[in-house]
């Protein structure tokens, strides 16, 4: 039946109703109530905002769109727009995503992850308003829609859209001539999941009205069509290769996927029940589906391949083309175009300006190079072609381009490079990650630093397994990539001193458990590179542990550094001679750490400098352990610098204490009140050992009792960027713990002049959390350069140095205090989903006015002032790190550094317990090596090991 098109409603009826959503407040977590006005208003600001092109008016939103395909963060959103004052109230980031996935929007798109939104694509737009048009919502009561159908349901396309008011707004508001936004519309309806066209295409002929109709006609689909095509999406080869479930089920060599298991998955539960062999039925009509005989499996129609390659042997074909494409993917891949410089020189001379810049686009590599490259000579003997090596093995070097290029992945065929249409060069798909220097930058020709220091924690292979890190895949867990990636990061940055913590390392003389060793391959490595160090591994009772253990090593450049004097402190043994009474023995001896010493004199300067390198416990319930600890290690690099003539002190170390902790303040203030929250030790019977508590006369600390060191130190990364960084490690499930935990510290002797910029959340959060396929460890490596300082003689002690009760990263960093205590000590909830911590981080730095602050926030603790976010550099606003804090667990959670096996800090000593250390690294090799289960769409889901924690099987010490 045909229709008059002005018989037509004007627009559509509403496609969402407000709704009234309850949420917990992401700062103050308190329960707060969103009225169906405020929900509303919310999504009506966002769209406006977008709609209207706010973005274009600030460069720095328009710079961000433009650096993630139009998406803004909600947090820049939030900051720089009036949206924010209407959001405030009721949270950050979390409360713009929970709006529009409660009310919907025809023209707002968020991410993913929750924290961006981006004005839908034209084509989208379509899409989502058509399919709305059809929808339950709106088809039975769309009398003018089921009038333009016919006996079939087919309805004219061009009358669909020419009908409502919203559709012809959208065709209109297209650029270009009326035939491409006929194709516009028809694009948009092919791509959706809901609707069928059919018939030509007739665009681009012009009725008397100027406007060219739009070709074919549009209907519903089907039940039955519906789950055809889902399950034809979840079982075409593209899809599969990216969906880790589904890969985990595919173990029939034949693709067999049990029919059972795509029932389960949440769009089919939305579509229909898990009726098998109902489904069964309908699937063994779609042309592209193959239904087993049994009817309890379904796979996809096998089809001839496409693929150049296929001249290749039918032997070798499949190896020789995933090790390519493995080869190039890695060449291209973020690691390589980040610590590879000979590869950034070449993709630098074949992309256009700009390309490798961070976020930029267009980086490539010429094809005729690619066989020059050392990354792919693994590959001889894979890549072989018939029709030139018949019989014999010929290096791919050898071969020539068109071989080269008949095995190169096509677009579709990798999500990250893919040969260019001239066959000339090999792009890549995505933009370029994030580029990072030195913070200030280093003029050029300016002269190099005299010293160069880097912490890194390599995190070790015994404690590195899937149920620890679901996130990350099994080969990006592996210790040789891991390795690969930890040595070429120290060769980009070439330190002069270099700190590592969790080496891993076996007893001298042990037989069979070389390639547990990591110790030699890293001495080997750091070896060829010119570093000479010194390394020590865990100890108990001041013994060496028996069984494969993790360490510290400190390494220095030999054309640098000369070696004076090296001291093994054995932390446990130190503490245990200090304490009065046996409880206390007990109880400061459980711990196996060990702190490393060394005494260098510097060749250009001729002046002795002492390194520490130490991994503190990670006993956060227990902060007095960590303080003991911490005195400990640091007085012994005070005696050997006192050794030698009071020289400077430089240390690099996993502290595993954040910034205002009670072991951050004794550092950089060289003493801690006796009666700071905590000394107050918990355990019965236990007293604190006896470090350096002056009389209560003594006027350093005000009078009171005090543990004091002899020298303070002052934080790098704190002295150059005004506050330590938001984190140095970003875990996910279980652990869920951001924050700062090392730090590179230095006497007064030096001066910090410059550090390396650390990667930003957004870059972080592209692997999920650490570790990573860019990031070898759950720890970021830091890295400072320091001056000696000008006029300080070589042998004396600075005033600064001496028992100072404050120095200038204490003056910064020791007022907030009593907010980071507070912050630990209470009991803070895991947010609702784990983007709640980075809306909080950024709803802090951007100062701007709650309704409430959590309690121990104050007006001097606060530091919100326009002055000091004016002072502070951006991206690190004092706010910001302090917000970031409450993630700290509170005492008697499970915590986030836990780590299990060998570790008498965090369990009992048992009986048999020697017996259980040397099996702890292969009770972790062999839980990496079993497969994952993961629920529908979610995190992976993985026992815990040993130890319940982030780390449960493998870590003694609780190092």
């Amino acid at each position: 039946m045909q229709v008059d098109v002005n018989f037509a409603p004007p627009s559509f009826p509403s496609s969402t109703q407000p709704i009234a959503l309850s949420r917990v407040h992401s700062v103050t977590r308190a329960s707060v109530a969103m009225g169906e006005a405020d929900v509303a208003r919310v999504v009506q600001q966002v769209e406006e905002l977008l709609v209207s092109g706010f973005e274009r008016g600030v460069p720095a939103l328009q710079r961000e769109a433009h650096q993630a395909d139009g998406f803004l963060p909600i947090a820049s959103l939030l900051h720089y727009s009036p949206l924010g004052p209407a959001v405030w109230p009721f949270g950050g980031v979390g409360v713009v995503a929970d709006c529009l996935r409660a009310r919907g929007s025809m023209v707002v798109e968020l991410s993913g992850d929750g924290s961006a939104v981006r004005k839908m694509p034209l084509r989208v737009q379509l899409r989502n308003q058509l399919e709305f048009l059809f929808s339950d919502n709106n088809y039975h009561r769309d009398l003018h829609l089921q009038l333009l159908q016919d006996e079939e349901g087919y309805a004219p396309l061009d009358q669909v859209v020419r009908s409502y008011a919203q559709l012809s707004q959208l065709v209109d508001a297209a650029r270009g001539p009326a035939a491409r936004r006929a194709a516009l519309v028809r694009e948009a309806v092919s791509s959706s999941a809901e609707l069928v066209l059919q018939g030509e295409e007739e665009g681009g002929r012009h009725d008397g009205g100027g406007k060219a109709p739009i070709g074919g006609q549009l209907r519903r689909m089907t039940l039955l069509e519906k789950i055809c095509t889902q399950v034809e999406w979840y079982l075409t080869r593209r899809d599969v290769a990216g969906d880790g479930f589904l890969m985990e089920q595919l173990t029939d060599p034949d693709g067999w996927v049990p029919i059972s298991t795509l029932c389960a998955f949440p769009r089919m539960r939305k579509l229909c029940h898990p009726q098998l062999a109902a489904v069964a039925h309908v699937l063994s009509h779609s042309p592209r589906l193959q239904v087993s005989d049994d009817k309890s499996s379904v796979r996809a129609s096998r089809q001839p391949a496409r693929s150049p390659a296929r001249a290749l042997p039918p032997a070798v074909a499949a190896a020789a083309r995933a090790a390519v494409v493995a080869a190039v993917t890695k060449l291209l891949g973020d690691a390589s175009l980040t610590l590879d410089a000979e590869v950034r020189r070449r993709v630098r001379a074949a992309s256009a300006p700009g390309a490798l810049e961070g976020g930029g686009c267009g980086a490539r590599i010429r094809v005729e190079e690619l066989c020059a490259m050392p990354q792919l000579q693994p590959l001889a003997g894979i890549a072989r072609h018939e029709a030139v090596a018949a019989a014999r093995h010929e290096p791919l070097a050898n071969l020539s381009p068109q071989q080269v290029v008949a095995l190169l992945p096509r677009p579709g065929e990798s999500p990250l490079v893919s040969l260019s249409a001239d066959g000339l060069f090999l792009e890549r798909l995505t933009p370029s990650p994030e580029a990072r220097g030195l913070v200030p930058p280093q003029p050029a020709g300016a002269s190099p630093p005299d010293v160069s220091l880097m912490t890194f924690n390599l995190l070790a292979d015994m404690l590195t397994y899937c149920e620890a890190f679901p996130h990350a895949e099994e080969r990006h867990l592996a210790w040789p990539h891991r390795l690969e990636l930890q040595i070429a990061e120290i060769e980009l940055h070439a330190p002069s001193i270099l700190c590592l913590q969790e080496l891993q390392g076996t007893p001298p003389g042990a037989e069979g458990q070389e390639e547990r060793n990591h110790f030699a391959a890293v001495d080997a490595a750091l070896r060829s590179r010119g570093y000479d160090g010194k390394y020590a591994r865990k100890t108990r009772d001041g013994s060496a542990w028996p069984a494969v253990q993790i360490g510290n090593a400190v390494y220095w450049r030999r054309s640098e550094f000369e070696l004076l004097e090296h001291v093994t402190v054995p932390i446990n043994k130190v503490l245990v001679a200090a304490c009065a009474d046996e409880q206390s023995r007990q109880h400061f001896g459980r711990g196996a750490q060990v702190a490393v010493v060394v005494a260098l004199r510097h060749r250009r300067r001729g002046l002795p400098l002492v390194a520490l390198c130490t991994h503190l416990g990670c006993t956060f319930t227990e902060p007095w352990t960590q303080i003991a600890q911490a005195h400990a290690a640091f007085s012994a690099a005070c005696e050997l610098a006192a050794r030698h003539g009071g020289c400077g002190v430089v240390a690099g170390c996993d502290l595993n204490s954040i910034p205002g902790s009670g072991v951050h303040r004794l550092l950089t203030s060289g003493s801690l009140p006796h009666s700071h929250p905590h000394m107050a030790i918990v355990a019965e019977h236990v007293a604190f050992p006896s470090l350096g508590l002056p009389p209560p006369s003594d006027s350093a600390c005000g009078g009171e009792r005090a543990v004091t060191l002899p020298r303070a130190f002052t934080s790098a990364y704190a002295a150059v960027l005004g506050d330590e960084p938001l984190f140095t490690n970003f875990t996910g499930p279980p652990c869920q713990f951001v924050g700062t935990l090392d730090y590179v510290l230095c006497s007064s002797h030096l001066a910090p002049a410059r550090v390396l910029q650390l990667p930003s959340e957004d870059t972080v959060r592209l692997g999920r959390f650490l570790p990573s396929e860019r990031f070898p460890s759950d720890h970021l490596p830091l890295l400072a350069h320091l001056n000696f300082a000008q006029g300080a003689p070589a042998g004396a002690a600075s005033a600064a140095d001496v028992a100072s009760p404050r120095s200038a990263t204490a003056a910064m960093l020791g007022e907030r205090l009593t907010l980071s205590t507070q912050l630990e000590r209470r009991s803070v909830e895991a947010p609702e989903d784990y983007r709640s911590s980075a809306s909080l981080v950024r709803q802090a730095s951007f100062h701007k006015p709650i309704a409430a602050l959590p309690h121990g926030f104050s007006e001097r603790t606060d530091v919100t002032s326009e002055s000091s976010a004016r002072s502070t550099p951006e991206g690190s606003p004092n706010l910001r790190a302090a917000a970031a804090r409450q993630l700290m667990p509170p005492p008697g959670a499970v915590s986030p550094k836990r780590k299990a096996a060998g570790s008498d800090v965090d369990r009992p000593r048992s009986a048999g317990s020697d017996a259980s250390d040397g099996s702890v690294g292969s009770a972790g090799g062999n839980a990496r090596r079993q497969r994952r289960q993961r629920g529908d769409g979610g995190i992976p889901l993985g026992t815990k090991g040993a130890g319940g924690g982030r780390k449960g099987g493998g870590r003694g010490g609780g190092q």
